[in-house]
């Protein structure tokens, strides 16, 4: 098959891969909010933001791995020196939702096992991407959806949140369980040399590469979930703090039609992106900035036509103008943000990651500051005002650090 009708087919394959599960995500976050009560959604809310959070950054060991098997290392190699990172960081991530656990719900104590659990898939997950496997990752983002944002909701509905969220939060665990197995079994090389690498010196370090590309990969989807954070410390209700977390829940579930493309694009810009210069220009320059106006511009006038009584059967807060403003501001945010992403990988692409995430945190304090503001005016609008400035404002530095990346190649 020639490489550009199998590019093609890969990035249908992937595409269409993450329509059901993100599909399947909807459907259980409505029916979380039509059918549990007010601290039952708190708490699987609170579970999917841990976990939510985590899938999304990766830590950058998906993006990571993917780059060194397209460059020619062995898959073992890859996933085993890239294990030595996810490691601790999975066990620090496991801390933390240990301490979640113990301030917001004792429920949330039967996920402590899942960040470890999840780290280790990434690795595996970037080695499959590399090598062309994306019927494999539909299938784990199916099970993923299932798992995570289906059946716990579901055994809430069906039992009531004494004996749901157990049920529910156990059925995410060995969902972890059957992920990683699934995975490696796909990826068909030896669990035991693979450990080897892990802790075999001699293997060498991706430190350099993990770093940079990690660090953009956690620090920009924290941003993403720090408005949840203002809200939840801010003058406002729970009742608001569930809707707009619900909102964006259910708007993180689209990511999952950016990340499906750049799986398959990114192991091509990682290897051969320097022979289509032309094209990538014009699609930094002049695609993406016109995809970025024309999307806001297509939301802002729907915000103005859609009745905001039939948002509000599913959203309470669209009621009023306020809420209905936040909602409008957030979907802009989103579609941004999926245009940022590409600005990423181009970048990344060709090494410059440790870019991307300098600007990053340099917008942090700026953004935090906002939040902080923002969190004491008790409107809804405004939060998501400054959500959408700080992505807004990156998506720019973004795309002018990408054209200049691209003008200083030959």
């Amino acid at each position: 098959m020639h490489a550009p009708r199998r590019f093609g087919q890969n990035v249908v394959l992937s595409l269409s891969g993450s329509i059901l599960p993100a599909l399947v995500g909807v459907a259980g976050t409505i029916l979380l909010l039509r059918s549990s009560s007010g601290d039952a959604s708190v708490t699987v809310l609170t579970a999917w933001t841990l976990l939510g959070y985590m899938v999304l950054s990766d830590l950058g060991l998906t993006r990571s791995a993917s780059k060194l098997v397209s460059a020619g290392t062995a898959p073992t190699t890859a996933v085993g020196t890239l294990w030595r990172t996810a490691l601790p960081l999975g066990i620090a991530l496991s801390a933390l939702t240990l301490v979640v656990g113990l301030l917001v719900s004792p429920w949330l104590l039967l996920l402590v096992p899942v960040p470890l659990l999840t780290a280790l898939q990434f690795p595996v997950a970037g080695a499959l991407e590399a090598s062309g496997q994306f019927a494999v990752l539909a299938g784990q983002r199916l099970i993923n959806a299932l798992t995570v944002y289906l059946l716990p909701p579901l055994a809430i509905a069906l039992l009531d949140p004494a004996q749901g969220i157990p049920v529910g939060f156990g059925v995410l665990l060995l969902g972890r369980v059957v992920l990683f197995w699934y995975l490696f079994a796909h990826l068909a090389v030896p669990l035991r040399a693979t450990l080897g690498a892990t802790f075999d010196r001699k293997a060498g370090s991706q430190a350099h590469l993990v770093f940079w590309v990690g660090l953009s990969s956690i620090v920009g989807p924290a941003f993403l979930y720090a408005d949840r954070l203002a809200v939840s410390l801010g003058a406002f209700s729970d009742g608001e703090w569930v809707d707009y977390t619900a909102l964006s829940e259910l708007l993180l579930k689209s990511y999952v039609i950016p990340s499906a493309v750049l799986a398959v694009v990114f192991p091509w810009l990682a290897t051969r992106a320097s022979a289509h210069l032309p094209l990538l220009r014009k699609l930094v320059s002049r695609g993406l900035p016109l995809a970025a106006f024309a999307g806001a511009g297509l939301v802002t006038a729907l915000g103005f036509l859609v009745p905001s009584d039939l948002v509000a059967v599913i959203l309470p807060i669209a009621g009023d103008r306020d809420g209905m403003s936040a909602i409008v501001l957030l979907v802009v945010a989103t579609g941004l943000n999926w245009i940022s992403q590409v600005y990423i990988a181009v970048l990344q692409g060709f090494d410059r990651q440790k870019v991307v995430a300098v600007w990053q945190l340099a917008l942090a304090l700026p953004f935090a500051g906002g939040l902080l503001i923002a969190s004491v005016s008790g409107s809804l609008a405004v939060v998501a005002a400054v959500a959408l400035a700080r992505i807004a404002l990156l998506a720019i530095i973004l795309a002018l650090e990408a054209r200049r990346t691209l003008a200083s190649r030959t």
